[in-house]
């Protein structure tokens, strides 16, 4: 029986080629599945994910003033900064959605909710809050 020189190297290098392809795509999805293991998102994940749905609204009510939580999170703290003055930050709110309560800061400045992240910090979000007049 005559072998045909051409065929025999045409069909090793279709093996080897074949081989190679299926050697790189096992390295490569290994490699991708040990990396997706140690991906965390909170490291990339800055207030904006966190203050998405949070909304609050000053509301007078007889004279007083009330702070609305009009998000769908919990609002874990307030920071209160006044115009003149200090900041200071009011803790352990917990403000439920469409619940409220009297204005925790004195005079006149912004006051900017702060909810709870993943990681249990409180994340402020200073685009959602509300002028104090």
């Amino acid at each position: 029986m005559k072998i045909n020189k051409k065929a025999a190297a045409s069909l090793i290098a279709w093996v080897l080629l074949v081989g190679l392809t299926v050697t790189l795509a096992g390295v490569v999805t290994n490699w991708a599945i040990k990396n997706a293991r140690r991906f965390e998102p909170s490291k990339f994940a800055g207030p904006d994910i966190y203050c998405g749905d949070v909304a609050i609204s000053l509301e007078v009510n007889d004279g007083d003033k009330y702070i609305k939580n009009r998000g769908s999170l919990i609002i874990k703290n307030f920071r209160c900064i006044p115009e003149e003055g200090e900041p200071t930050t009011i803790e352990n709110v917990n403000l439920k959605p469409m619940d409220e309560i009297p204005n925790p800061c004195e005079g006149t400045g912004e006051i900017i909710p702060g909810v709870e992240s993943s990681e249990g910090e409180v994340v402020y979000c200073p685009m959602k809050g509300a002028k104090i007049e």
